[in-house]
């Protein structure tokens, strides 16, 4: 299961960014207090960590605004379930990263599930998805939009120094 080349995407990316940022109505409450260094969010995972919070269904630590839904979600949602050929695509959020934002570790706790995320970053290699499974691996966010795929449960974290918008979808095969 592989989404399709990210500009066939770009332009309702788009469209969702603009409604969300263009309306305050929209815009959730902040959570948490931004960090001094966004990339000290890596150092957080420790073997005490991950046994603690292995089975939380819910992030622990994180800085960001939630966005109430967008009326161009569900077209959105059509268009990755057609182009993924899969049986349901289901929004899981909309979010806003801020200079020093972050999403603390967490797996999503939910088994057998594709998490399918797209990301615009105002600027380049100053925000990051990073993962962890056997090894630490932080991808550095590109200027504009991006796409990531995986498979949860499995342990990991954002880190922003930028503006940085995220979209995020449950995947059923």
């Amino acid at each position: 299961m592989k989404l399709s080349n990210i500009s066939n995407y770009t332009g309702l990316l788009n469209k969702i960014k603009e409604e969300c940022l263009q309306n305050p109505k929209r815009i959730g409450s902040l959570v948490g207090q931004p960090l001094n260094d966004y990339k000290s969010i890596l150092n957080e995972l420790s073997e005490d960590y991950k046994q603690e919070h292995a089975k939380d269904t819910h992030v622990q630590y994180c800085n960001r605004r939630f966005y109430k839904r967008c009326s161009l979600i569900g077209e959105l949602e059509t268009k990755i379930k057609k182009d993924l050929n899969c049986r349901g695509v289901l929004s899981s959020g909309v979010f806003f990263y801020g200079k020093g934002g972050y999403c603390g570790w967490h797996t999503d706790n939910r088994k057998d599930t594709k998490k399918l995320y797209f990301a615009f970053a105002n600027e380049a290699n100053k925000s990051f998805f990073a993962t962890y499974k056997d090894d630490l691996i932080v991808d550095y966010d590109v200027k504009g939009w991006q796409s990531r795929m995986f498979k949860t449960p499995m342990w990991h974290s954002v880190g922003s120094n930028c503006l940085r918008f995220s979209l995020g979808f449950n995947v059923r095969n």
